[in-house]
């Protein structure tokens, strides 16, 4: 079966997606350490005029920018004039960035999308006034993007508080959405163990250990029938390794915890966390973890192995896994209840996501992979679906032409990573 033959056909598929971060856009309101207010607050429009600047200073692509040298400047980007010398000065950067998988994706989606590119300041002008009037009209525009990539869910993390603000509009038939737990663990800070993120999201304010015990409680009994499942960042801020303190152990650390932080916090943190999973093992949840990428000397996969043995009903899910593939790909071979997403490969680099999926499919069951972008806009949501199913052909043509797959064996694998996997995974 030839690649482009292949490609057509999974180009037709639906696509399930399962970790977005859609309308993370300096345009929809400032973030705030752990929030995003697109985590917060249901149907989330923008609250000012969005333009060029805005996706490209996202969450993902301004590192780059800045690492190439661009530096910010404020300035009202819906004037020409204003729109012309902000553009002069950052494409130096968008040059020297032009390999990444950022750019990669923004590019094709302001081809497809708009009939633009950022190659001259004309087209770049264009496109900053359409992204200007389709994101005046978002929940339309949404609607567009999600059609025109062949989009029938995502699955979108979010903290407590969305479920509190609970609203239906524009997203529901298309976003699901998966509880962030990371709230209430608190955030170690040199000050010591801060739960002012637990009471933004639940209003609650621990003064004891207990507090906290039922702050997880409580956060269960919200979540429930709303939630597909749980997701956790803990690789961005400590060791994914979880010691097994007990209860009194963890009630003697907490004050100590609370006033200076440390070796107490984590007690504390780590009998939070094993109350949690209790919990969703009780209830055979999914569960999204963070490996690899931002905390590198302590995010490996392989640190999850006890915890992936303890808890048989909880469906581990590894998230980004880069660079350590290798080691994610043993736990999914070895544990029926580990998975592995593709989540932000497509956005770091096409070569990238093509390795993972070459060593993902030489090693896993069909069944053990789900795809999704980790996108913070819809237009580096759409280039990554674009890139994801022009890999996935790439990779399942190449192996069809050795004879690793049959013709048939490869439009399994793409369904089963395009929709059925995700669907099965989250009960959607």
């Amino acid at each position: 079966m030839a690649e482009s033959s292949l490609l057509q056909d999974i180009q037709a598929m639906d696509f399930i997606s399962a970790h977005e971060h859609i309308s993370s856009l300096a345009s929809f309101g400032a973030a705030d350490d752990l929030f995003f207010p697109a985590d917060e607050i249901p149907q989330l429009e923008p609250c000012r005029s969005t333009y060029l600047n805005d996706l490209l200073l996202s969450p993902y692509y301004a590192g780059p920018l800045f690492a190439a040298g661009y530096q910010p400047s404020d300035g009202p980007l819906g004037q020409k004039k204003s729109f012309l010398q902000w553009f002069e000065r950052i494409r130096p950067s968008l040059a020297l960035t032009q390999n990444i998988g950022t750019y990669r994706t923004l590019s094709i989606a302001f081809r497809s999308l708009y009939g633009c590119t950022l190659e001259d300041a004309a087209s770049a002008w264009r496109l900053n006034q359409q992204i200007e009037s389709n994101y005046s009209n978002y929940p339309a525009w949404y609607q567009s993007v999600m059609q025109r990539s062949n989009t029938k869910r995502i699955i979108k993390p979010v903290h407590p508080q969305y479920f509190r603000n609970a609203a239906d509009g524009f997203e529901t038939p298309y976003a699901k959405p998966i509880a962030r737990i990371d709230s209430l663990f608190g955030l170690i800070r040199d000050s010591g163990l801060d739960f002012t993120c637990l009471q933004r999201s639940m209003g609650l304010f621990p003064q004891k250990l207990d507090d906290c015990v039922e702050a997880v409680d409580h956060f269960y009994s919200l979540i429930q029938d709303r939630a597909v499942g749980i997701k956790q960042l803990q690789a961005y801020r400590r060791p994914l390794y979880t010691t097994t303190p007990a209860y009194s152990e963890a009630r003697q650390a907490f004050p100590e915890a609370i006033a200076h932080g440390g070796e107490a916090a984590r007690v504390v943190q780590d009998y939070l966390h094993r109350c949690i999973l209790e919990k969703a093992e009780q209830l055979s949840l999914p569960y999204q973890i963070h490996t690899g990428m931002t905390n590198l000397k302590n995010s490996s996969p392989a640190d999850l192995e006890p915890l992936v043995q303890q808890y048989p009903h909880i469906r581990f899910v590894l998230l980004h896994c880069y660079p350590y593939l290798s080691e994610a790909v043993y736990l999914a071979r070895t544990y029926s209840n580990c998975f592995i997403d593709t989540s932000w490969l497509a956005i770091q680099g096409d070569r990238i996501l093509e390795n993972a999926l070459t060593q993902y499919l030489s090693m896993l069951p069909l069944n053990k992979i789900t795809l999704s972008v980790d996108a913070t806009s819809l237009e580096e949501y759409y280039g990554g679906v674009d890139i994801s199913r022009k890999l996935l052909a790439r990779v399942l043509g190449k192996a069809v032409q050795k004879k690793e797959l049959t013709v048939a064996g490869a439009e399994l694998a793409a369904e089963s990573l395009l929709h059925t996997n995700a669907d099965s995974l989250y009960s959607l």
